[in-house]
């Protein structure tokens, strides 16, 4: 295919809105395939970046958002909160995977990710969450040693 970087970008906003939405990707995209002057502007992120943003959660220590030292102190970063009633791979069954909910191994499973990752922050030191499509969970059986968490639902 021969696209112009313009044409690209704006089908994959069609396709995904909002699309891409940080403005450093952005510039990169153009600065290797067209003219960085012309990266246009990050469009304005959706209503669900920022779900409940004014409310005052309570993280893993019982701090609210808002006190120094919950993930509110590190700027606009979407919460991390716990879902209840969120169901763990609905409806599939993947050899070796289980779902740990129960305290306290819910929490020594997250603190051996904080150790792990060196993380002294609040929330998961992870990276992007990862669709679970057909070829992710075959993964997920052929290497065991995988381990995840998601406040906001299931991964």
């Amino acid at each position: 295919m021969d696209w112009s970087i313009e044409a690209a970008v704006a089908t994959f906003a069609q396709a995904r809105p909002p699309g891409i939405y940080k403005g450093d990707y952005l510039k990169e995209l153009f600065r290797r395939y067209g003219d960085i002057e012309e990266a246009p502007p990050p469009p304005v992120l959706p209503d669900w970046c920022y779900e409940d943003d004014d409310e005052e959660d309570e993280d893993e220590d019982g701090k609210k958002d808002s006190e120094p030292g919950s993930s509110a102190s590190f700027g606009k970063r979407r919460k991390e909160r716990l879902k209840l009633g969120a169901i763990f791979l609905e409806g599939l069954t993947v050899k070796g995977v289980t779902q740990v909910t129960t305290q306290p191994k819910l929490g020594e499973v997250q603190q051996k990710c904080h150790q792990f990752c060196g993380w002294e922050g609040s929330g998961f030191p992870g990276a992007q969450p990862v669709s679970m499509d057909k070829q992710n969970i075959r993964l997920l059986e052929q290497k065991p040693y995988k381990v995840s968490w998601k406040a906001d639902g299931t991964r």
